[in-house]
């Protein structure tokens, strides 16, 4: 049951339920990927944009391997706000989903990073 303080218009169901309200992220369709990151980074400047721009170029030309290489560069940087470090992390997310398709079809550089990243987990 609920508990709800009615002065305040505000509810044990609206703040989720005790512990940490963070979830993992979710994956975006890759075919947004790119277009969700550049938003959630329009306001950054210097080495950040630069970045957050290389991953979203990289998506949107299928340059799937260069896309997870940059975007771990980016999720890496201490200055990220939580909403740009929710969005680099949907698109890890989305871009390991396509590297393993690309690895279950035989693709050797998708194979290669997934195997990195087993190996630095």
């Amino acid at each position: 049951r609920f508990k709800c303080d009615w002065s305040s218009d505000v509810c044990s169901s609206d703040l989720g339920c005790g512990g940490s309200t963070s979830r993992p992220p979710e994956a975006a369709p890759i075919s947004e990927a790119g277009k969700a990151l550049r938003e959630s980074f329009k306001g950054s400047k210097g080495e950040t944009k630069a970045l957050s721009s290389g991953v979203g170029d990289a998506i949107e030309g299928g340059r799937y391997p260069d896309a997870y290489v940059l975007v771990n560069q980016l999720a890496a940087k201490p200055e990220l706000n939580p909403s740009e470090r929710a969005a680099a992390g949907q698109a890890r997310v989305s871009l390991m989903n396509k590297l393993r398709e690309a690895a279950a079809g035989g693709d050797k550089t998708a194979s290669d990073i997934l195997e990195h990243h087993r190996a630095t987990k």
